[in-house]
């Protein structure tokens, strides 16, 4: 074919190309041109979310807030909003909860939100009842001072914040005078004094009479008790406490305390004096709350009588799974847990771990460091001290030396409430003088060679298997 037979050809080819080109070409128009195109930003969207509510069977209103600046723009707009609940995502850095003119806050969620630092604002927050502070390990616990006086929380969680030092929680227990739940588990505490805790029952400080309460409804007001209460739950799990000292007053006002993981080697039960600390004194049933105490997972060997008294004056729940116990099992000082979990194997988990020990052999170890609670011990004259001690059952243990013990002036009434055969000594002289003793003829029965003591004479006079009144 001749190349001029061609050119038709090509120019119909070359024609349909350009027509294809210029339908899927496009020319920007002038307002195109003028506008760029905005590209939404993720970042943007969350920032100006708006915060999500919804009202309860109680008339409680529940805001979740996805970011702090969402929680200030529903504090700032709109009606006003009473006794609100808010959970806020995100905060990302410091938080402000300075007054709001709209917004009468009661519950406040952070967990897992990053905050780490609450500005300065305000001395109250007047109506705030429950704090969730969880999970915010960059938190600064001495930030917690610029909230100021917090009257009414009851509940506070500083779960996974780095406490570190127990001096920047005795500043938040000054300031929420009416806290009843704390969970301060796995803040990396090393030490713990737990007189810090002490709360009186007294009416509110003086702080309270100046609040302004002109934007509280009539409603919410009588839902406010004006009154401090006592620490009732206390969860200190997951720290590094190898030794902690519980404050007797503590214990009587508790209904929970968890202690599991702390890798605790001693629990001590003491009372707070003016300089000093002294043994815990006998416990009476009656002012006892504590309903369920968690021990496991730590390294302990034994547990105090005075502690074991308190766990049994209202037969709680004892959780001891995971410890040492089996490095006691010929301990005399293991002799009180054993006997509670023998008792009462029902409320003790992890009892079993309990079945080696050995009463008769392991009393015999008895030293006088074992000296019973309320009473004075002196290796020297070799008397067990008890007299005045407000005692109701004749101690079980104590030292296996001892030669002579005191009881005058007990409440002791009959020896079938007491722990049978007395395991203090083979031979042992006994004062009971005023005592409202019925029955004693159980006390002088077993191996146990027991002698009554005249205590004005001192004369040793031998009782045992008779049976007589008081």
């Amino acid at each position: 074919m001749r190349s001029g037979s061609m050119l038709p050809l090509v120019v119909a080819v070359m024609v349909l190309m350009l027509d294809s080109w210029g339908r899927t070409l496009t020319v920007p128009s002038h307002s195109d041109l003028q506008t760029p195109r905005q590209i939404r930003s993720p970042t943007r969207d969350r920032e100006h979310a708006s915060c999500s509510g919804h009202t309860d069977a109680d008339n409680r209103t529940h805001f979740n807030c996805p970011t702090r600046q969402a929680f200030y723009n529903l504090a700032a707009e709109g009606p006003r909003k009473e006794n609100v609940s808010v959970s806020i995502a995100r905060v990302d850095g410091e938080l402000s909860l300075k007054p709001f003119d709209n917004l009468t806050l009661t519950q406040l969620g952070l967990s897992q939100a990053n905050v780490t630092y609450f500005t300065p604002q305000m001395k109250t927050i007047p109506l705030l009842r429950e704090l969730d502070l969880s999970d915010n390990p960059d938190f600064i616990v001495s930030s917690f001072a610029h909230l100021g006086t917090l009257p009414v929380l009851y509940w506070l969680s500083l779960h996974g914040t780095n406490l570190s030092s127990e001096i920047w929680l005795k500043d938040v227990m000054d300031q929420a005078k009416s806290l009843q739940h704390l969970d301060m588990s796995s803040t990396h505490l090393t030490h713990l004094n737990s007189t810090i805790f002490h709360h009186s029952c007294s009416t509110l400080d003086h702080h309270f009479t100046f609040i302004k309460l002109q934007y509280v409804s009539q409603v919410l007001r009588k839902r406010i008790q004006f009154q401090q209460r006592n620490l009732t739950t206390l969860n200190i799990a997951d720290n590094e406490l190898p030794t902690i000292k519980l404050d007797k007053d503590l214990l009587r006002q508790l209904t929970s305390l968890n202690l599991s993981g702390c890798r605790l080697e001693e629990v001590l039960v003491v009372q707070q004096l003016p300089g000093q600390l002294r043994s815990l004194d006998p416990v009476s049933p009656v002012s006892i709350r504590l309903q369920y105490l968690n021990l496991q997972h730590n390294r302990l060997t034994h547990l105090p009588e005075s502690l074991i008294a308190i766990v049994s004056a209202n037969s709680a729940n004892l959780n001891i799974t995971n410890n040492l116990w089996s490095e006691s099992c010929t301990s005399c000082s293991l002799y009180h847990l054993w006997k509670y979990a023998s008792d009462s194997p029902h409320l003790v988990e992890g009892w079993e771990a309990l079945q080696c020990f050995k009463p008769i052999d392991a009393l015999s170890t008895c030293g006088w460091q074992q000296c019973p609670p309320g009473c004075s011990c002196n290796s020297h004259t070799r008397v067990v001290d008890c007299q005045h001690a407000e005692l109701q059952v004749i101690p079980m243990v104590g030292p296996a030396e001892a030669h002579y013990l005191l009881l005058s002036n007990n409440n002791l009434k009959t020896y079938e409430a007491s722990i049978p055969q007395p395991g203090v000594t083979s031979q042992l002289s006994m004062c009971i003088t005023t005592n409202s003793l019925l029955s004693f003829h159980k006390m002088l029965s077993g191996t146990a060679a027991v002698m009554i003591m005249n205590c004005s004479t001192g004369m040793k006079i031998h009782a045992s298997h008779n049976n007589w009144s008081h």
